[in-house]
Order: structure tokens, then C-alpha cells, then sequence
């Protein structure tokens, strides 16, 4: 075997041990990983850790990716592919922490295979229609997860959407969490109105006075088609065991062995969402026709001040949020009320208004309230605490302070209007509370005197200490992994705030305040693991030169369009300078001098294509010094490993040559 052959054979055993050492560090290092991303995106949070290390059971992950699709879909699919790379990643590291109770599986439902059937009929995961191969056809383009228990159970993520990557590990686990869960969440609801509708014996008095009772409100028909629904009695001195989200719906004048009986469903661990209001809409008061005595004053507003102050938050009476930059009629409120009438205090949310770091809000397009409340922060409450805000305004938003006759009268929201104050910085009116709580009632509550005085009751045992003087107290003092939002607003998820029926009777929701209500219930039904993993941080990234770059153009651009303008204003005026106005016989006459007219138009399309080609200039200059300074970045990330190599390479070879010669010298000296 000759030199050659000797070579070649070399290289060709090293390609092959290099390829089988890739391959083995691949599979036997996969444990063994470094997160260098700045927010560790790809560090799973102890949340998820925890839910991983309860499973009891080995559950089957699907990744459904269209990725055959892709390749010939336009370039916005395209671009999914490394949010997929992400999810992908991402779903690897569950596997890894899993330790054997997670199998992973990628399909790539090609078109008219199984997959594809199971993704769009069994699954029914969210598909994209593509133009097909053939012409005429439609392909259909997947991106969901589907997670799946021995037992049967199943759980989805219809479609992975890239504008909330940060959210992508709540997704998941969110999925893991329920499908191994297998009891069905029971919400209650506690409420001075009539939210799940009149009871029997009211809407037999209304039907015998030719009156239609009230339905259930309409989020109240919606839950019912997902959870088991229970009403709670304002009166109840416990919330029973069974229900797991407790909703507290305007809560006027609850007597204070109600408030403490929700203030130890909160500390028991168990979640709530509470929606008060300075003044609600829905709670007008019923006029009935056959009265003749005019009805006593009748107040719209409820307040919890004592477990608010507990959970660190409390809520100003009488106080509104407001914002011009979010007020104003949009076309779901015509028809309601008269054009004129637009209260600084009727507010649409959208856009930063919405906490898009909270799986509440992030998925949400839109809100809208109406005189809704205010919550401010305790100044002292606890650190054990941690708030985050759902809902707020700009951060021009303020407050304003109405008397609630001025709120019912629509001809006073004008000055409402005018007395507005921007502020400086966003008022809230949503807050997620969560944390370790402590009881509002440390010193109990007064005892009934038929409580009192009842020695027989023993369904009150362990509630009440005679020792401190015929006072109920607390049975919990503090609370761990607590959490419950709290709404400064009624009105919110009422019926006429929410849905409005069609030209054939049919109901339809108008914002998305159905979904807030709903993304709540999730987040909030999960577990105590589920509420606590973390966010993962906005994932929109900056480069600061680039934006340095744009600046600048930015910048020279608008010093070239004031220049143009200045010139456009002088051009204007030799035009006006160049008519001439007489007044022959009582007349306004036009003299126009047609060769300095024309003169002047010439000048004035030469000025436009001037600014236009300047304008293009820019903005073509501002492009090649991004794209060079990519290219630039691109390339030292291609020359950097290799290069490395080579500068290892040019040290070992000057290291051997130097011993080399060292060794002939000695030899030549022997």
C-alpha cells in the first residue's frame, strides 16, 4: 500500500470516527446541557419540574408539524420553522427531566395520510389550507401538540402561535397538568344578583305576573358547557370542599360569616376570582309595575375592603378608571346610547392595556369596560406577596371621582369629560394575587346571638371559641401558594357588555371579555404547580446597533421631508403672490398669470420626484448598512470555529517544528 492509499484511507477513519463521535456525544450528552440564552428560555421552571416529578404514569407527547408542507409554503410558514426548532427543544428537555415517563413523538402529517386525519377529525387540531401539489388541491398545514395518558385522556394545544413563545411552556405543561388530572373542575358562584338565574319559586311569581323570569347571565350558560357550575348562598358560613374556583359576583352587603368563610376557601389553597364594583350597571333595581310607593335608594356598589387589604389591594370609592386615549364609541355600543354621550370612563382595551407576559391576557385582542373601578396596592402589605396587573389603562390614564347620580345621569359624563386630568403613569383595575396570605379576621368575627347561644351545634364545632367571648374565629391564620384575581369591575362580564343577538335572534359575543373570564378559570384551575411556573419573559429581541442605524436614517429622513416642506410652503407662496385679485364694477375677479403658474407647477413636480428619490435613497442606504453589517455578523460567526481550528493548527505546527529542530540539533551534537 502506498502513500496515496495510506492517506486516503487515514481520512477516510477520520470522517468516520468523527461522524460516530458527533453521534455519540448527540445521544449520551443530551443530559448534559448548557442554557447560554439571556432569559434561560430554554431552562424549564421548577413549576413544570414539579408536575413532571408527580407523574405516575408514562403519557405519549405528539408534535404534529407540517414540515413537508413548509417547504413549499409561502415564506411566512417558512418562518415558522424556528419557532418549531424552539418548541421542539423545549418539549426534548421534558422528555429529559421526565426520566422515561414521557414518549415523544414528531409526525409530519403528509397529505392524505393517517396523520392528517387524526390531526384534523380525531384531534381536530387547528389547520392551515395551502395550495396542494396538484392544481386545485388544498393541503392542509398542522402545528399543535396533542398529549395523551394511558388511560385514555387527551389533551391539546391547537396550534402553536409565534407571537407567544414566552408562553409556550405553560401551554405545555398546562396540557400534561389536565390530561393527568382526571376530576372535573366544579366552579361555584356567590352573588347578590341573579347570575345563574332566579331560583323556582321567583320565576313562578314572575310568570303569574305575566313576566318572563331571568335566565342565567350568558358567561354563567357558557361555563356550564365546560365545568360543573353550583351556586353558593350569600348567607353560607363555609364554601363546600368540593368547589375548586370560587366567583364572588358583585358582592353587596355580605354579611361578615360569608366574607370570613371565602377568606378561608382562599387560605385552604383553593382559588377564587372576585369582581367588585363602585357602581354596576347590572345591578339596577327591579321596578315593578303594580307598585304604585316610590323605591327606596337602591346603592350599585360592593366592596370587600377587608379581604382586599389581606390580599394587599384595596379599591377608593367612587372612584373611576379613566383615559381619553381608550374612550370613545366604538360600533358595538351604537344604538346604546346616543352618540353624543362618550364618557371618558367607557374604556377599550387593547393592545399594552393587556398584560401580554400573564396567560390571562396575552391571547386577548380586546376588552372593554365601563366605569370600572380602581385597585391600588397597599403601601405595607406583605412581600410575601406577588401582584400582577391584568388590566390597565395608558399611562395617561387618571381617575375621576363621581357621585353615583352623576354615573346614572349621561348628561353629567360631559363633565366628567371636561375635569378629566391625564395622568402619569396607568391605573389598574385587574390584579392576579398570589402568595402567602394571612387571614383578614385575626381577631374573629362576632358570633350570631342564635349561634351563641346554641351549645347543641355541633356542624360549628372547631369554628367557634367561646373563650374569646362568643366570637367565631379563623381556623386558618395563613396560607401558602395562595392566589385570586381580583376585577374592579362588574359590568365587565355582563350579558348586555358581552353578547347582542343578530338579525335572527341569535346571540353573538362582541369582544373578548367571554375569554378573559375563561382563560381565567383555566390558569387559575390548574395546579398549585401549574399557577407558579413562571412566564417566560418577552421574547422579542433588539439589537441595539441596528436600531442605532435606524435612528438615524430615521433621522435624516425627516431633516430631508422638513427641508422639502420648507421649500414646497415657498413655492406656495410665489404661486399666491402670482394671482392677482381685482375688483372691476363691484365683481371679485381672477387674474391669473398663466406663465408663472405653469413655472411654479414645474417646480413643484421637480420638488415631489426630488423628495421621493431622496426618500428612496434613505431608506435604500438605511437597508444596505443593515444588511451589510448582517452579512458582516454572519460571516465572523462562519470564520470564528474555523478559524479557532486554524490558529490551533499553526500553534501545534510551530510547537512540533520548533521540537523537531530542537531534536535535531541534540542529534547532530551527539
Amino acid at each position: 500500500m502506498n502513500r496515496t492509499q495510506r492517506t486516503i484511507l487515514a481520512i477516510f477513519f477520520i470522517l468516520v470516527i468523527m461522524f460516530s463521535a458527533l453521534s455519540i456525544c448527540q445521544n449520551l450528552g443530551r443530559p448534559l446541557r448548557w442554557d447560554v440564552t439571556e432569559d434561560n428560555r430554554n431552562t424549564l421552571s421548577d413549576g413544570t419540574r414539579a408536575i413532571l416529578a408527580k407523574l405516575d404514569q408514562t403519557i405519549k407527547i405528539k408534535l404534529y408539524y407540517s414540515r413537508t408542507a413548509a417547504l413549499k409554503a409561502p415564506d411566512w410558514i417558512q418562518a415558522l420553522n424556528n419557532h418549531y426548532r424552539f418548541v421542539r427543544s423545549l418539549l426534548e428537555e421534558y422528555q429529559v427531566q421526565a426520566k422515561g415517563m414521557i414518549d415523544l413523538e414528531i409526525i409530519d402529517p403528509r397529505q392524505y395520510s393517517q396523520d392528517e386525519a387524526d390531526a384534523e377529525n380525531r384531534y381536530q387540531l387547528s389547520a392551515i389550507p395551502l395550495p396542494g401539489p396538484e392544481k386545485g388541491e388544498i393541503e392542509n398545514f398542522f402545528f399543535g401538540l396533542v398529549v395523551q395518558t394511558q388511560l385514555g385522556a387527551v389533551q391539546k394545544i391547537p396550534f402553536f402561535d409565534p407571537r407567544h413563545q414566552n408562553l409556550v411552556e405553560y401551554e405545555v405543561s398546562r396540557a400534561i397538568d389536565m390530561a393527568v388530572t382526571a376530576t372535573r373542575t366544579k366552579v361555584g358562584i356567590l352573588s347578590s344578583l341573579p347570575v345563574v338565574g332566579q331560583d323556582p319559586y321567583m320565576a313562578y311569581m314572575m310568570r303569574q305576573q305575566g313576566r318572563a323570569p331571568q335566565q342565567p347571565w350568558w358567561i354563567v350558560q357558557l361555563l356550564k358547557q365546560q365545568y360543573e357550575v353550583e351556586s353558593v348562598d350569600t348567607d353560607a358560613d363555609a364554601i363546600p370542599d368540593d368547589i375548586n374556583i370560587l366567583l364572588v359576583i358583585h358582592p353587596k352587603d355580605l354579611p361578615l360569616k360569608t366574607q370570613l368563610a371565602i377568606d378561608q376557601f382562599v387560605l385552604a389553597g383553593k382559588r377564587a376570582m372576585v369582581f367588585v364594583d363602585p357602581f354596576a350597571e347590572a345591578d339596577r333595581p327591579q321596578q315593578n309595575p303594580q307598585m304604585m310607593m316610590p323605591q327606596p335608594e337602591h346603592s350599585q356598589s360592593s366592596n370587600l375592603p377587608e379581604l382586599l387589604k389581606a390580599w394587599g389591594l384595596r379599591m377608593p370609592a367612587d372612584t373611576y378608571a379613566a383615559d381619553l386615549a381608550l374612550s370613545g364609541l366604538r360600533p358595538w355600543w351604537r344604538g346604546r346610547f346616543a352618540m353624543q354621550y362618550q364618557p371618558v370612563t367607557q374604556l377599550n382595551l387593547e393592545g399594552k392595556c393587556l398584560n401580554d407576559q400573564s396567560v390571562i391576557t396575552a391571547y386577548l385582542g380586546a376588552m372593554r369596560v365601563f366605569f370600572s373601578g380602581v385597585l391600588e396596592e397597599v403601601p405595607d402589605r406583605s412581600d410575601l406577596i406577588t401582584l400582577t396587573s391584568l388590566l390597565r389603562t395608558t399611562p395617561a390614564g387618571s381617575t375621576v371621582q363621581a357621585a353615583p347620580f352623576e354615573v346614572q345621569n349621561p348628561s353629567g359624563w360631559m363633565d366628567m369629560n371636561r375635569e378629566f386630568l391625564p395622568g402619569s403613569k396607568p391605573v389598574v383595575m385587574a390584579y392576579l394575587a398570589r402568595g402567602t396570605f394571612t387571614t383578614a379576621f385575626p381577631e374573629g368575627i362576632p358570633a350570631e346571638k342564635s349561634d351563641a347561644d346554641d351549645d347543641a351545634a355541633d356542624e360549628n364545632e372547631g369554628k367557634k371559641d367561646e373563650a374569646a367571648g362568643g366570637r367565631i374565629m379563623p381556623k386558618i391564620r395563613q396560607g401558602q401558594h395562595c392566589a385570586v384575581m381580583v376585577v374592579a369591575d362588574v359590568d365587565c362580564i355582563y350579558d348586555i357588555n358581552l353578547v347582542k343577538a343578530d338579525n335572527f335572534g341569535r346571540p353573538y359575543e362582541l369582544t373578548e371579555n367571554v375569554a378573559f373570564m375563561q382563560n381565567a378559570i383555566e390558569a387559575l384551575g390548574g395546579s398549585d404547580e401549574l399557577i407558579a411556573i413562571r412566564s417566560r419573559g418577552n421574547m422579542e429581541r433588539r439589537f441595539a446597533r441596528v436600531d442605532r442605524i435606524e435612528q438615524q436614517a430615521t433621522e435624516q429622513t425627516a431633516k430631508k421631508e422638513a427641508e422639502i416642506k420648507q421649500k414646497l410652503e415657498a413655492i406656495d407662496k410665489k404661486q399666491s403672490e402670482s394671482m392677482k385679485l381685482k375688483l372691476e364694477q363691484g365683481n371679485l375677479m381672477l387674474d391669473l398669470d398663466a406663465e408663472k403658474y405653469q413655472q411654479a407647477e414645474r417646480e413643484r413636480g421637480r420638488t415631489y420626484l426630488e423628495l421621493e428619490r431622496q426618500l428612496r435613497e434613505t431608506r435604500n442606504a438605511r437597508r444596505e448598512r443593515i444588511e451589510q453589517m448582517g452579512d458582516r455578523i454572519k460571516m465572523a460567526n462562519l470564520l470564528t470555529a474555523p478559524g479557532i481550528i486554524l490558529l490551533i493548527a499553526i500553534g501545534l505546527g510551530i510547537y512540533r517544528n520548533a521540537k523537531r529542530r530542537q531534536y535535531i540539533s541534540h542529534a547532530s551534537d551527539s
